[in-house]
């Protein structure tokens, strides 16, 4: 395994991965947007050269596989591409047309970027892709990247280029200072020493959605431990808590705050849980944010 995110699995590919690939490249509607579909030996040359990228490089596309089923559903990672006439590092995805549409490109390529600024010295990385492929650059916009030109290749099509620079990526992480006042970073900051003196874990920065402007997930082995927002003047902490993790809460509302055990029942549980959106402010305890995540997981750091 190279990247684990809360869905996904990104390994090394291996032979046994050809008839579930070949199912992705020779689908004429997954690859409407390359010049044809590939047949056998352009499947087998595609394992081969990712082999070969391990091999040479420490990188390449991986196989992304589905954690809840195994399912194998199609490629990400980074491979060396002549785009207009430079080789650049481009982080390339393919997702089974059985699996369009649920965010599962956004989330792989959002992992490789992270692992490629994180373990390699590029100081930019790239997406190309032809210019109808709408699908390619709303996924490449949504990791950060902008695009920064388009071009004809040697065939006449019109490629369109993406890219998010290193300073870009780490002035996602620069920006908390311009958006929050003084105060509310303050306790950002307490905050997030506090999880980190406790838990060990990945910490991913990101872009928010909607209004939230900066994203930074704790997580380990796939599982989210909890979730900071910050935008102008604001900033939360989201904690998401399943049946399992009600019943353990239950169990110690007399040691939580009224203002938070307020937040708690008045906060519906949904399908997929219990959505808890608790505002940074000097009037909550820290106390009983960590209580709560110790309902999530055992503190791993002695």
């Amino acid at each position: 395994m190279i990247i684990e995110t809360d869905r996904l699995i990104l390994r090394t590919y291996t032979w046994d991965d050809f008839p579930a690939l070949y199912e992705i490249l020779s689908d004429p509607v997954t690859m409407a947007h390359y010049p044809k579909p590939y047949d056998e030996n352009g499947v087998r040359r595609w394992i081969q050269w990712s082999l070969d990228n391990y091999e040479k490089y420490g990188f390449g596309l991986w196989a992304i596989v589905l954690k809840e089923t195994g399912e194998f559903i199609g490629d990400c990672g980074i491979t060396l591409q002549n785009i207009d006439g430079c080789t650049l590092p481009e982080i390339g995805y393919h997702i089974h047309k059985n699996h369009w549409r649920k965010g599962y490109a956004k989330e792989a390529a959002k992992a490789v970027r992270d692992w490629a600024f994180e373990n390699t010295d590029y100081p930019c990385l790239y997406s190309y892709m032809k210019y109808t492929n709408a699908g390619s650059y709303g996924a490449a916009s949504s990791i950060g990247m902008r695009k920064i030109k388009e071009y004809e290749d040697e065939a006449d099509r019109i490629l369109f280029v993406y890219a998010i620079t290193r300073r870009e990526w780490e002035n996602m992480k620069n920006r908390l200072n311009e958006l929050l006042p003084p105060k509310v970073l303050c306790i950002w900051n307490e905050w997030t020493s506090a999880v980190e003196a406790l838990y060990d874990t990945d910490r991913l920065w990101d872009k928010g959605f909607g209004d939230w402007k900066i994203e930074y997930k704790y997580r380990r082995g796939g599982k989210t431990l909890c979730t900071f927002y910050a935008k102008e003047n604001r900033a939360v902490i989201l904690i998401t808590y399943g049946k399992a993790e009600r019943e353990k809460f239950e169990k110690i509302r007399g040691s939580i705050s009224q203002p938070i055990l307020n937040i708690y029942d008045q906060t519906k549980s949904l399908h997929d849980g219990k959505w808890l959106w608790i505002a940074l402010d000097e009037n909550t305890d820290i106390d009983d944010i960590i209580r709560m995540l110790k309902i999530k997981r055992r503190p791993n750091r002695k």
